[in-house]
C-alpha cells in the first residue's frame, strides 16, 4: 500500500542515496531474526493510514480464498499462483492459500481496474494509491479482506510487485517501514519482484504458534525470543 502520486515518486527519487533504506544483509540467523524483529514491531502491530487504536496481532486461522476480478493479464494471474505457491512452502503455519473461481466462495476479492475504479470497490481506500488493501477483523482473526491494483497506470514489474506487496498486508503485516529497500513492505517506491528473507521471516513470526491473536508487542517479542532463542 503505498501513495504513488507521480510528485512523490520524483520527490523519492531525488533522496540522497544516504536517506535511502539497505538490504537485509545479517551475519547469522540470529542477527537476522533479531533484525527482522525490529522491522516486524513496526509493521505486524499498525496500518500504514488507520494505525491508532491497534497495538496487537492480527491474523488469519481459516483457509484464505482468493478471488481476482476485473482485468488481469495472463502475468498478472501467474505472479499470484507462484506467490501463493511460494506462501504454502514458506510459512507453513499459516493457513492454506488458494485461489477460487467465485466471489461467493472467497474471502480476498483481488481487484484490476482502473485507478479511478479503486475506490469504489474499497470504501476506506485512499486516493493516490496504485495498490491498495483493507482487511476486516473479528476477535483478532481477519475474516475478509480486498486488494485493488490499478491496470491503467502500472507496468506489468510493478503490477507484479504490487499484488505481493497489498496481499502480504492483507495477510496481517499493515505496516511499511524504510529499513530495507529490498523488502515488498520498504515504504519507498520499488518494485523488488520477490520477497526478502526479512519479508518470510516477519510472515513466520506473524503465523508462529508461539505467537497468539491479541498478543501485544512486549508479548509476541517475548514468545518469539524465547522460542527462537535470540
Amino acid at each position: 500500500m503505498k501513495r504513488l502520486l507521480a510528485l512523490l515518486l520524483a520527490l523519492l527519487l531525488a533522496l540522497p542515496i544516504a536517506a535511502q533504506g539497505e538490504y537485509f544483509n545479517p551475519r547469522d540467523i540470529n542477527d537476522a531474526r533479531e533484525q527482522a524483529m525490529d522491522v516486524f514491531k513496526l509493521c505486524a502491530f499498525s496500518g500504514e493510514y488507520y494505525s491508532s487504536g491497534r497495538n496487537y496481532i492480527v491474523r488469519w486461522k481459516k483457509p484464505i480464498k482468493i478471488y481476482v476480478t476485473g482485468a488481469p493479464t495472463a502475468q498478472d494471474l501467474q505472479t499470484l499462483d507462484d506467490f501463493i505457491m511460494e506462501l504454502g512452502l514458506r510459512v507453513p503455519c499459516m493457513p492454506p492459500v488458494t485461489r477460487v473461481g467465485s466471489q461467493s466462495s472467497a474471502n480476498i476479492v483481488m481487484y484490476f481496474c482502473p485507478l479511478a475504479e479503486i475506490g469504489s470497490h474499497i470504501p476506506d481506500y485512499v486516493e493516490g494509491n496504485w495498490g491498495y488493501f483493507s482487511f476486516r477483523f473479528n476477535d483478532y482473526l481477519i475474516n475478509k479482506a480486498s486488494i485493488g491494483i490499478a491496470t491503467d497506470v502500472t507496468s506489468q514489474q510493478e503490477r507484479n510487485h504490487l499484488l505481493q506487496e497489498e496481499l502480504v498486508g492483507a495477510l496481517g503485516l499493515g505496516n511499511d517501514h524504510w529499513q530495507y529497500d529490498d523488502s515488498i513492505l520498504y515504504q519507498g517506491w520499488t518494485t523488488v519482484q520477490r520477497l526478502s528473507e526479512v519479508d518470510w521471516l516477519m510472515l513466520n513470526f506473524l503465523y508462529s504458534p508461539q505467537v497468539k491473536p491479541g498478543n501485544k508487542q512486549a508479548q509476541a517479542e517475548k514468545a518469539l525470543r524465547q522460542f527462537y532463542g535470540f
